[in-house]
This record gives structure tokens, sequence and C-alpha cells, in this order.
């Protein structure tokens, strides 16, 4: 790549900041080899003394340093002359030290030991050709600026003329004196200040200046004589009390015998709030990629631990048959270890359905019988801590995973333990509810788990971030951040949901609820009057649907043409138990579908195919949710049938 840069390299001073002699040194040596003239310091402080001296082209710079840092050079360049590249060379490769170094005004950032002085040089001469450009552009900016000020000057010239540009201007413009008294300003500074004419010529740039920029205002006022204008910003306080930042370009003129100042303002108030926003986009951006590597780590450390576990239990299971044999009571033990190795396989597996976001296969777990086990895993690790048990739910079984269910409790236990560092105690309380917040389901009700501690609690700001990826309030080494977000994850799977009661100094609730499972209810149901909308351009796939439908005693009808099908399911919405829909129909998606339907027939439960062989059931209401569950799996058709069990009650 070619560099063009007009100055001869011997006429380029570089300043090389760099604590360590040696590669000081080996800096400048290499500078000066390719040419260019380098002048060495030894420290920040040094550095700084060199550059009001030689007033260098460029600055070369370590980050750790004695008596000044990296970060306060760039500093003092920035406010001294921001013009002035300045290149890191740092030992440290830390994404926080690039990212203060970039936003501190550095041109660019190279990692020590640097292997390849061509990545110097080719760094220098970028910098000096962006330089180079930019001072091309300021020098053009500067020939504009004059010659608006040549303008100006003519149009001052003639009153009629020059109030007529002057209050017609969108921006806001002053002219004051050089200490901030206000001489004339257009209507635009009338509308954005809020005071009348004759108020406003009363008053001094100072009073509509927020208090803590007064300073600033002065030093830039100070700086005016010895440029002929300045560009800054300043947060400015309307008659109303309201805050506006403003982007001013100030400009001493002296076409009259006393010099004045021309300011051009601009609010830029919604340009700082849109940029403020874009940097907490990229702080999520950031976070999430956290996230995904995190993943990425945890699986593989999940596909070795399973490993191990699978190498446990053959042999535990070795171990078993030889007990058994001998009539040994280790046989007993051996059926323990294999039991809590296979939980860690299932948690494993769960594990990872967490990184791939693939909902598992759910199935009936009976919640007392998981409480009563994670309460027999806490209570070694939880010496200080009392375990209650209260299982007063008279119906407890829910569709899910042994493992899902089981890590729910386990993480709220932990973090519970963790909240009472002195001892306390620990609730594990159950309940039934014939309805749950959110949920639209009315037939066989929920059971509902509080998980209650009388810890340290926490406060609203904590409360709004706790199922947040990464976010931890325990000490470094201590949490991940995983653990909340993962229970979050395990209820949605199971449909439930999760909420938490909190005070600082009370301790905490978590309310977890799922709803119940009555296995077997689609048998006592007589199906024969309802049917359902199979809705697809796919005649083998609706006939394959209609037959399993048909052979189940659910009435099935095929339509091809959405707009058919949202006819016959408005007319006939008490005969039309659920309608199930491809995700590609013509002149329609799936999601738009739902969307007409549910403008046709509110309550209509909508079944989406997301494949030829695997449907989501529910997908518009919260109502056994099922997710890659086959067109062929009983599971859908008893779902299906407890939904219209549901509906009749």
């Amino acid at each position: 790549m070619e560099f063009t840069i007009d100055k001869d390299r011997s006429q380029i001073r570089i300043l090389v900041i760099e604590d360590e002699d040696y590669a000081r040194e080996c800096i400048s040596d290499f500078l000066e080899l390719v040419g260019f003239s380098a002048v060495q310091a030894k420290n920040g402080r040094e550095g700084v003394e060199l550059f009001g001296k030689c007033e260098p082209d460029i600055v070369i710079t370590d980050i750790k340093m004695p008596e000044m840092s990296g970060f306060e050079i760039l500093k003092f360049v920035r406010v001294y002359s921001a013009e002035t590249p300045v290149i890191v060379i740092s030992g440290t490769s830390s994404l926080d030290d690039v990212a203060q170094c970039l936003k501190l005004g550095a041109w660019d950032y190279i990692v020590k030991p640097v292997y390849d002085y061509g990545v110097l040089e080719m760094s220098v001469l970028r910098a000096l050709e962006k330089k180079q450009l930019l001072e091309e552009n300021k020098r053009y900016r500067e020939y504009l600026e004059d010659e608006v000020i040549k303008r100006s000057d003519e149009l001052l010239s003639s009153a009629v003329r020059f109030k007529t540009l002057f209050n017609l201007a969108s921006d806001v413009l002053f002219i004051h004196d050089r200490d901030g008294k206000i001489i004339d300003c257009n209507e635009a500074a009338f509308r954005h200040t809020g005071y009348g004419r004759k108020r406003l010529l009363e008053m001094n740039m100072r009073d509509i200046v927020s208090p803590e920029d007064v300073g600033h205002f002065e030093r830039v006022m100070a700086r005016l004589p010895r440029k002929s204008s300045v560009m800054y910003e300043l947060r400015c306080v309307n008659k109303e009390g309201a805050v506006s930042v403003m982007e001013l370009h100030a400009t001493m003129v002296t076409a009259e015998a006393e010099p004045t100042v021309f300011v051009i303002g601009r609010d830029v108030s919604e340009r700082r709030r849109m940029e403020q926003e874009r940097e907490e986009l990229m702080a999520q951006v950031e976070a999430a990629h956290r996230v995904e590597l995190v993943g990425m780590l945890v699986s593989g450390i999940a596909h070795d631990f399973n490993n191990v576990l699978t190498a446990l239990t053959g042999y535990a299971s070795l171990l078993q048959a030889d007990a058994a044999k001998m009539g040994a009571p280790l046989a007993g033990y051996a059926e323990k270890i294999n039991d809590i190795a296979a939980k860690g396989q299932g948690l494993t597996a769960r594990l990872m359905s967490f990184i791939r976001k693939k909902r598992e296969e759910l199935v009936p777990v009976d919640v007392h019988k998981a409480l009563q086990e994670t309460e027999q895993l806490l209570r070694p690790n939880s010496k200080q801590v009392r375990i209650d048990l209260e299982l007063g739910a008279e119906k407890h079984i829910v569709l899910g995973g042994d493992s899902q269910i089981q890590s729910v409790f386990l993480n709220l236990g932990l973090n519970a333990r963790d909240a009472m560092p002195d001892g306390g105690v620990l609730t594990f309380r159950t309940y039934n509810e014939e309805r749950c917040v959110g949920s639209e389901r009315k037939g066989c009700g929920f059971v509902c788990i509080d998980v209650a501690d009388t810890g340290t609690g926490m406060d609203e700001s904590v409360i709004s971030k706790i199922f947040e990826p990464l976010f931890t309030t325990k000490r470094q080494g201590s949490g991940t951040g995983i653990g909340l977000a993962s229970v979050l994850y395990c209820v949605k799977n199971m449909h439930g949901s999760v909420g938490v009661d909190s005070k600082v100094g009370a301790g905490a609730t978590f309310k977890v609820s799922f709803p119940l499972y009555d296995g077997g209810a689609h048998k006592t149901v007589d199906l024969s009057g309802k049917r359902v909308l199979v809705v697809t351009e796919d005649a083998e796939t609706a006939r394959r649907i209609c037959g399993r439908l048909e052979r189940e005693g659910i009435g099935a009808r095929h339509v091809s043409e959405p707009e058919t099908a949202l006819d016959m399911a408005r007319d006939g919405a008490e005969n039309t138990a659920a309608v199930i829909v491809d995700y590609d129909l013509h002149m329609y998606d799936e999601n738009s579908f739902v969307n007409a339907l549910a403008d046709a027939a509110p309550d209509m439960l909508v079944i989406k195919m997301l494949s030829k062989e695997r449907i989501t059931l529910g997908s518009n209401k919260n109502y056994l949710a099922f997710v890659n569950v086959s067109t062929d799996s009983d599971m859908f058709f008893e779902a299906l049938a407890m939904y219209i069990q549901d509906r009749a009650c």
C-alpha cells in the first residue's frame, strides 16, 4: 500500500515516549533508519516538556509509565493539539485499555513486542496521510469560513440585508462583545432561549450558559483573540430551566472599532442522545458476544464432563453387578453412584440444550419429589442454613424435564444460601392456584413454588437485572451470572413463570409456577364435534396430518387457500378446535396469517408447522407450547385433546 505525504521524511519529527530504554531506542533507531527524525523521552513528564519544545508531527507513547501514564499524555495532546496523531505501543492487549486509548483520541494501537517494525512504519505513514488530509480539510474549511466571514462583513455594511438573512437563519445566532454582553441575536435565539428580545439583549452569555460550563466559556473567550475562530460545546439553559447541548462556532469580527464575537449555535442534544444510545447498543452487542464465548467454552466443558460421567456409570454398573452376585451391601452404594451420575448427565444435557437454544421433549415430573431430592443435594453444602419443605400442593405433576426442574430449584437454593452468609432459613413452599398471571389456561390449574430466604434481600435496581446473562452481585470469582438466566430459560421452556419479591434486609422470595399436567385426560373427551383446519398447499403433508387426526377421532379438513381458511374460522369458530398452519403460504407467512386469524377469530388456537415433520403447539397462546414435537408424536394429540377439554370447562 502506497502512502502520499508532502513532507520529506527527514523533516518529520516523531516524539517517542517510552520508559524502557531498550524499547525506546529500538523504536527510535528504526524510525531514523527509514528516514524520520526521532526525539526520545524516557517518561511521560519529559515527553510533555519535549512536546512543547519540538512540536512533533507524531507522538508514539507507551501506556504504563512512571510519573505520567499514556492515558494522561493522550488527554494532554487532545487538549493542546488535538490534530497531532498519537500512536500507542503497549505490552497490554486488554480490550479495556484499547477501548480507553481510542476513546481518548489514539490514532492507532500496536501491541508489544513488535516483531515486524514494518507495521509501525505503516501505522506512521497512515497517520501522516490522515493528518495531511485533515489539515487540507481544515484549510478548506477555513477557506470556506473565511468566505463566510467576508460575506458577513459585506452584509454588515447593509443593515437591511444583514438583518433579513440574520433572522431567517435556522441556527441560533448571537453577536456579543468579548466580555459576553449580548449585542444582537436572531429570531431562532429568542425561540431557543424563551426570552423576549428586550430581556435577552440585556443579558450576558453567561446568563444562558449552564453554571457548570461558565468556566469553559470564559476559557474559550480568552483563546479567541489568538485564533480567528473557535468551535466548542456548551450546555445552555432556557427560561423554563430546560438544558440543551449547543455546538457553537465563535468568530472574532473586527469590522467595527470594537471587536465583536459572532456565534453560530446548533442544538445537538438529540445527536448526543443518539450517540449515547449507540454506545449502549454497542455495550449490549459486546455483552452478547461475551455470552456467546462463554457458551462455546461451557459447551466443551460439558462435553468432556459427560464423557467422565459415562465412564463413571460404566464402572459403577460393573461394581453393582459384582456386588449383587456376592450379596454385599456395596450394591446399594453402587446404585446411588449410578443415580447421581445419571443426574449429572441430565444436567449436562440441559446445559447443552440451554447453550444451543433447543427445547427438550417434556415428560411428566413430580415437583415434590424434585424438591425432596434438591433438599438432599443442598443440605451437605448448607450447614448454617435450615431448609424447610412445606409441600402443601395437592396436585404437583407437571410436564417438564427432571434435570431442568431440579436445576431451577438448585440454582435458586444456592443463591438463597449465598444470600445468608451468617445462616438463616430457606423455605420451599408449594400450593395450587386455578389461574396464573399472564396465562390463559383454564383447565387443570397450576402448581406454585415459593423459594423464600431470610437473607440480605435486593433493591429495585438489582431486581430489574437479575435475569440478565452475566449479571451478578457476587464478588469476582464467586459468581458467573448464568444461574438465574438458566432458571428463566428452564421455566419458560416448561411454559411457566418466575418472579421475585424482595426488599433490602428483608430476604427474597422467588415465585415459580408451572401448569399442571393431567395425563390421559384426552381419553375421556368426545372430539367428534370438533374439527381442525390444516392450512397448507402441500397436499401430501395435509393427507398425512388429516389421516392421523381422524384416526384419533378428531375431525380434520385440508384448506389450501389462506383466505378460505380465515372465512371458515370466522364463520365456524364454535366447531373449530384449532388451525394448523404451514410456514410457507401463498401471499402470507405464518406470522401474518396468525395476525389475520387473530382479527377473524381472536380465541382460536393456532399451531405453527415449522417444517413438514415438526410443529409448534399453541404458538399464539400461553398453553402447552411444545416446540420440536413431531406430527406423529402422541404428545401432540394428547396436548390438543387437553386444550379441547379445557375449552369445554
